[in-house]
């Protein structure tokens, strides 16, 4: 999908459906925006940092760390941000 030919907000559901073409997109307000894939260095970085929250988090039992996942940030109105 092209977001510049976007007319109207997507809800959550309608993002979902949207085909991975190899584009990253979030969906913010309703609306897609495209975000660059990270490089080599990000993914380097992201898993040091992983690797230092998780035993920190583990040995407290605080919870659980995740890296690279999406989280639905907002939930009404139902256009929200999502990231992929």
């Amino acid at each position: 999908m092209d977001p510049a030919q976007q007319e109207r907000p997507l809800t959550v559901d309608e993002y979902l459906a949207v085909p991975d073409e190899g584009e990253r997109y979030e969906l913010v307000a309703g609306f897609l925006v495209a975000e660059p894939r990270p490089a080599p260095h990000h993914g380097f970085i992201a898993a040091r940092m992983a690797s230092v929250l998780e035993t920190h988090v583990r040995s407290a039992r605080l919870g659980a760390v995740f890296v690279e996942s999406g989280f639905l940030l907002v939930a009404h109105p139902t256009p929200c941000g999502v990231p992929t």
